[in-house]
């Protein structure tokens, strides 16, 4: 099993469950002096973790943050059926156990290298996971499109450069401007980590999830 990756700058994600040996993370609080920095130490965070990432697989980790996996839900019996589908085609799992989506961290997104290592059974998982879309609030598409500009504009500032940014950039903006908020990662990320998740909100992670890989790695 591989080493846990607690991230020091995860917002609200101190777990009372951790013990001295397991390395903790520091919380930070939310109020608007913070809102800038802690989008700028996600960003720069998933740049060292994902450096092939495009503009779009961070556009995608913000999105996922305020939306969290309702859209992969629509049908949940093919949403499953795809889960099983992706854990048989054998392929290797990548990546961190878990890490945030975006600098908020209502969303988790979980390594499916738990089901192929029996940490968790599949319908157990895939239950947590149906939970996690359950009473999701998503922002008005207004807010969500005034917090992606923002979020925008500070990695412009901040210069922070993707492959194929402009034309990424431009595709997003238009697809806001249409309501489709949702978008895939690029190829580059996807063959660079291997990294297969299902996302979980904060909650259920914390007290389903959690628990039981550290059970794991103390074995």
């Amino acid at each position: 099993m591989r080493n846990l990756l607690l991230l020091p700058f995860l917002i609200c994600l101190c777990l009372n469950v951790l013990d001295e040996n397991t390395t903790g993370c520091k919380e930070i609080q939310k109020n608007p002096a913070t809102h800038e920095d802690s989008i700028i130490k996600f960003i720069e965070y998933h740049k060292t973790v994902h450096p092939y990432s495009h503009y779009r697989d961070i556009y995608k980790s913000f999105m996922q943050d305020y939306f969290g996996p309702g859209h992969l839900l629509l049908n949940t019996e093919k949403s499953k059926a795809y889960l099983k589908d992706e854990l048989a085609r054998g392929c290797v799992f990548g990546g961190a156990l878990y890490e945030p989506t975006g600098f908020e961290g209502n969303f988790i997104r979980v390594n499916l290298s738990l089901l192929k290592d029996s940490v968790m059974a599949l319908d157990t998982f895939f239950e947590i996971f149906a939970k996690s879309a359950q009473g999701v609030v998503p922002p008005s598409d207004d807010r969500w499109i005034k917090e992606w500009l923002t979020v925008d504009s500070l990695m412009q500032a901040h210069n922070f450069h993707y492959n194929n940014e402009e034309t990424e950039r431009k595709e997003i903006i238009n697809s806001l401007k249409t309501g489709n908020f949702v978008v895939h990662h690029s190829q580059a990320f996807n063959d660079s980590s291997n990294f297969h998740y299902r996302i979980i909100s904060k909650e259920l992670f914390e007290s389903d999830i959690l628990p039981l890989i550290i059970k794991t790695t103390k074995q």
